[in-house]
């Protein structure tokens, strides 16, 4: 029985001895891991003022520069967007100068088409009338002179002359309203720009280069080329 108290109690103490051993053991342990906290603590919260210090030192000094160096920079800043505004107005005052020019030309362009266009309107109908005039001016030079007084040819004859001419004198008034003009170049200076020449042949008595003969006479429509005259020109050859 002794023997089995002895033994108990040394179990006991075993107990004890090993709970007092671990609770020492988590009590170190935790204090350790306490402290290591606190020092991690105190250091970040050191780290924080020193970044704090850092960004607060530049505030400090642009507070030192005082507004003035503020006040010229916005003026800087103004100046330029003044600057920039005024070079823009230019460019748009340039843009609606030049659209008005163009737009007045357009006018203008357009304004004497529409003129042309009823000046000229005619121009293949006039140029296929001339023919007719042509063929009735034929007729009347065709006649022989000594018949085309009543004199010296029948009433019936003197009557188709008179028609033709007053035929064609209608048509050269109808021409008239319609700024349409006969150009005669006899004895003028040949232009390529106003007549065709058809053939040359010597005349003497007339001036080398101009026009001797007309086979059909020339034509205008306010004052623009209609028909060009169809001439022979005289082309005098020299003498050695």
């Amino acid at each position: 029985m002794a023997a089995r108290r002895n033994i108990f109690q040394l179990l006991s103490r075993s107990c004890h001895l090993r709970s007092a051993t671990r609770q020492n053991f988590m009590g170190a342990r935790t204090q350790r891991f306490f402290g290591e906290e606190q020092a991690r603590a105190k250091e970040e919260q050191k780290n924080g003022e020193e970044l704090k210090n850092k960004s607060e030192a530049p505030k400090e000094k642009s507070e030192k520069a005082g507004p003035e160096s503020t006040q010229k920079d916005s003026t800087k800043d103004i100046d330029a967007k003044l600057q920039l505004m005024a070079e823009e107005a230019n460019k748009y005052k340039d843009l609606y100068i030049r659209t008005l020019a163009e737009q007045e030309n357009m006018r203008k362009r357009l304004q004497l088409e529409a003129d042309n266009e009823r000046t000229y309107a005619i121009t293949k109908f006039a140029k296929e009338m001339l023919d007719v005039s042509d063929n009735l001016q034929r007729a009347i030079d065709n006649v022989p002179k000594e018949m085309k007084t009543p004199e010296d040819c029948s009433k019936a004859f003197d009557d188709l002359v008179k028609g033709v001419s007053m035929t064609r004198d209608i048509m050269k008034n109808v021409y008239k309203k319609f700024l349409i003009a006969e150009v005669d170049p006899l004895g003028q200076k040949f232009d390529p720009n106003l007549h065709e020449a058809l053939f040359t042949f010597e005349d003497p008595a007339k001036q080398d280069g101009s026009v001797g003969n007309v086979v059909s006479l020339g034509y205008t429509i306010n004052g623009r080329v209609l028909r060009s005259a169809k001439v022979g020109v005289i082309k005098n050859l020299k003498k050695a």
